[in-house]
This record gives structure tokens, C-alpha cells and sequence, in this order.
């Protein structure tokens, strides 16, 4: 029988758990880079975001694939 692993409740799970991290750390950037008071803090915050974004989503991907689904 064919599964859909995207409606795995583990797979789920897994994926909120992942997010409450990536939520603190943006929270902690909101504090500590404060965007609203210039905009170069705003874009200096975008870029910072954007590599947060980037290596998170390596991080994540790599626990997936290497212990979620691994290869056989």
C-alpha cells in the first residue's frame, strides 16, 4: 500500500518540534538587531534571517534525511 509520508504524524510532529527553535531565534533577533528603529537594522535583520533560514533549513533536512528516512 502507498503511504504519504507528509501526512505521517511523526513527520508532523517532527516538524513542529522543529519550528519552536527556529521561533525563539527569531525572537532573540528581533531583540537583539531591533529592525524597527532604522532600516539598515531592518536590512542588516532580512539578511541575517535569510542565513538563519538557509542553515536551519540544511540542519533540518540533513536530521531527516539521515534518521527519518535513511538510506537502505
Amino acid at each position: 500500500m502507498l503511504t504519504i509520508p507528509f501526512l505521517n504524524p511523526d513527520f508532523i510532529f517532527f516538524l513542529v518540534v522543529a519550528a519552536i527553535p527556529a521561533y525563539y531565534m527569531n525572537r532573540y533577533l528581533m531583540g537583539w538587531i531591533q529592525p524597527r528603529q532604522s532600516f539598515g537594522r531592518f536590512t542588516l535583520y532580512l539578511a541575517a534571517i535569510l542565513a538563519v533560514a538557509l542553515v536551519y533549513t540544511f540542519i533540518v533536512s540533513w536530521v531527516l534525511l539521515k534518521y527519518v528516512w535513511p538510506v537502505r
